[in-house]
């Protein structure tokens, strides 16, 4: 006649309860992106995921230029008005970036900076594009300082 251990019985109580665990730690990190397509966006008791969604929302694409009179004396990407050289980055996981253009509007708070070392006699333009939920806008100014269109 075979003797039981009770020791046998520990170990697989151990295994079956860490794969319990692991099984649900598996449904709370997959099921949340579904809850929102199966249930719709009325599911209140769960937030939904949105992974990057406002990932790169307000930055520009383009030129900034220095004039005096009708003669460019210096051209400048959008992070050098700014004075950076690279997009803030933070432990792997990418900063909020503060300096961010929604519309036209927003180019005179964006290049204040700069425009405060400006002499009366030249004026900042900007050609190019900045990025929205809905796509890429335009955002030309022939007077970003002075804040004309």
């Amino acid at each position: 006649m075979a003797v039981m251990s009770f020791e046998g019985l520990r170990t697989n109580n151990h295994a079956i309860w860490r794969r319990i665990a692991f099984a649900i730690i598996s449904l709370l990190i997959l099921l949340p992106p579904a809850i929102p397509i199966v249930f719709g966006n009325k599911v209140h008791w769960i937030k939904g995921w949105q992974m990057y969604h406002d990932a790169g929302l307000g930055l520009l694409k383009g030129e900034f230029a220095i004039y005096r009179g009708e003669i460019v004396i210096k051209r400048l990407s959008p992070l050098q008005v700014i004075d950076l050289q690279r997009y803030p980055f933070v432990k792997g996981i990418s900063a909020k970036f503060t300096e961010v253009v929604h519309a036209r509007a927003d180019l005179k708070t964006y290049a204040a900076e700069l425009c405060s070392k400006m002499a009366a006699d030249e004026r900042l333009a900007y050609a190019g594009l900045a990025s929205t939920h809905d796509g890429w806008i335009n955002v030309d100014s022939d007077d970003v300082c002075g804040g004309t269109p």
